[in-house]
């Protein structure tokens, strides 16, 4: 680790840690294309799962018959809002983290390490998920499987899958990299 100008590595720990929270900010401030597209794509899915359900329910119980395929439509909608809005969660740091680290270590190289580990691993994993995400829309792809009610094709909402899991993936990199530049106290 680089010492900060001070001589102190938790000092150069603490320097590195608000220049990445600045950059975080920034580029909070400031989405680029892809963070907007999906931004629609969730709002876009949002405002379809719910005029469906709306639809569904005015239907069902005040005509008193429910429109055909209606719920299986709604559901793969929602797989695709699923997906995005967990990449979408992943850019903005917005997981459920159950952390103990800043209540069992103090603040310091090893609580570093730790974050940095777990941070890691998350990506390895998520990496992995989305190599099996991928294998599974290839072999729904091979198969040409169909919904059964309304017959569209399964690799339409599969492919969901391993696009957001790619997206999370690539999010946890960088999360990844940044908590290693706080580790070694440079940015």
């Amino acid at each position: 680790m680089e010492p900060s100008p001070s001589g102190d590595p938790l000092s150069a720990m603490r320097l590195a840690r608000d220049r990445v929270q600045a950059q975080r900010e920034q580029r909070a401030a400031r989405p680029g294309r892809l963070i907007m597209l999906q931004r629609c794509v969730m709002v876009a899915t949002g405002v379809a799962v719910t005029t469906l359900m709306s639809i569904q329910i005015v239907t069902r119980y005040l005509f008193g018959f429910s429109i055909y395929g209606i719920e299986e439509l709604m559901s793969f909608i929602a797989v695709w809002l699923y997906f995005i809005g967990s990449a979408h969660g992943a850019w903005g740091r917005g997981q459920i983290s159950a952390s103990l680290l800043d209540v069992a270590l103090p603040f310091g190289q090893m609580q570093q390490a730790c974050r940095t580990l777990a941070c890691l691993v998350t990506t390895v994993l998520c990496g992995w998920m989305t190599v099996w995400s991928a294998q599974y829309f290839l072999n729904s792809v091979h198969r040409h499987l169909m919904s059964l009610e309304v017959g569209i094709p399964m690799a339409w909402v599969n492919i969901s899958m391993p696009i957001g899991l790619a997206l999370m993936t690539f999010y946890f990199l960088i999360e990844t990299l940044e908590e290693f530049s706080i580790l070694r106290g440079r940015t």
